[in-house]
């Protein structure tokens, strides 16, 4: 802390640890080296952080559905973080459950539904997964959701049968 003989406020250095607390007390030095005793301490302590939760009861309107169609994809709001409000959710999709998610979209934390598209290929299939993003950038997301699938399923109707047409 470094000394100053006007200013009634100065800057410390705050604590590096979550949870972690300084304490600090002021004295007044005179110019013949007459101090004064302590004031009283005050602390500072770094702010607790924690992910947001991830949201919940995450459905698709439909399944087996024809190919390129909408559906809708819905959740449960999350839980905010310890100082960690939820400030967007962002969907990711991958091409088989234990795959590797990509980025789809992202809509703002009052959101909690979104349409998507099925594959466009019949046979395939779509898993999504949410994640909570949060403004702390050292706790800014949550976990996963579990993944839900949604896949493309459509059976062509069958062609008329042949008919004998006698004239």
């Amino acid at each position: 802390v470094s000394s100053t003989s006007t200013a009634a406020s100065t800057s410390v250095a705050a604590p590096s640890t979550m949870g972690q607390k300084y304490y600090y007390k002021v004295y007044t030095i005179g110019s013949r080296n007459l101090n004064s005793g302590p004031s009283s301490a005050v602390s500072l302590t770094a702010q607790t952080y924690s992910a947001p939760g991830a949201p919940t009861s995450v459905s698709i309107s439909a399944n087996n559905v024809a190919p390129g169609a909408t559906v809708k994809l819905s959740w449960s709001g999350a839980s905010n973080g310890t100082n960690n409000p939820i400030t967007e959710y962002h969907v990711h999709r991958a091409t088989a459950s234990n795959g590797e998610y990509s980025y789809l979209t992202s809509v703002s934390a009052s959101t909690t539904s979104i349409n998507i598209t099925a594959p466009t290929t019949n046979g395939s299939s779509y898993y999504y997964k949410i994640y909570s993003k949060g403004t702390n950038e050292n706790y800014l997301w949550s976990s996963p959701t579990p993944a839900v699938l949604l896949t493309c399923s459509f059976s062509a109707p069958s062609p008329p049968s042949a008919r004998h047409i006698s004239g």
